[in-house]
């Protein structure tokens, strides 16, 4: 894989897409390696690349005869009397959210650098309208969906146990 130039510093997400202004303070980076935090990618299509797990790591953890397991109990419904917690947050919405985990899970598990689906909730990071999932595979690859990646049918990021362990973070 090729390599190209990265800016070493954050980037302005009013300015996402759009070309650096100069190449002061540019570098050689290869986009096969997922060590880079977010802020050092040049551009929102490069991070969106990076996001959707360009690097070879990725697949090369995936079992794929297990492409498309989802252990039953990863989305065992959420219920009054198991998820109490869960129930008294989102109330009547919990039926569409049990529909939405399900539908999470079942696009992780075609994901080729997920080996199977053992775990998929509800994250506290969305709101009532925008719905935020996790689904955790067999080989620690999480992948994140959101209202608009689910209608998509596509993950809205995709966490590896290469993109964490570059970036300092071996125990998640």
């Amino acid at each position: 894989m090729g390599s190209i130039r990265l800016a070493t510093g954050g980037f302005d997400t009013a300015k996402m897409g759009q070309a650096p202004a100069s190449t002061a303070g540019t570098r050689e980076a290869d986009i096969s390696k997922t060590d880079l935090p977010d802020a050092n990618y040049a551009s929102k299509a490069l991070l969106d690349a990076r996001k959707r797990g360009v690097a070879a790591e990725s697949a090369e953890l995936a079992d794929p005869t297990k492409t498309g397991a989802i252990d039953p109990v990863a989305v065992d419904p959420y219920t009054r009397s198991a998820y109490l917690d869960v129930v008294r947050q989102w109330g009547k919405l919990v039926p569409a959210i049990n529909r939405e985990r399900k539908q999470a899970a079942e696009i992780a598990s075609r994901d080729a650098r997920c080996d199977g689906v053992d775990n998929a909730q509800i994250t506290d990071g969305g709101t009532r309208t925008n719905r935020h999932y996790m689904a955790e595979c067999n080989n620690v690859t999480r992948i994140y969906f959101d209202s608009a990646s689910l209608v998509a049918g596509r993950p809205a990021i995709v966490r590896t146990q290469a993109d964490m362990g570059g970036q300092g973070m071996l125990d998640w």
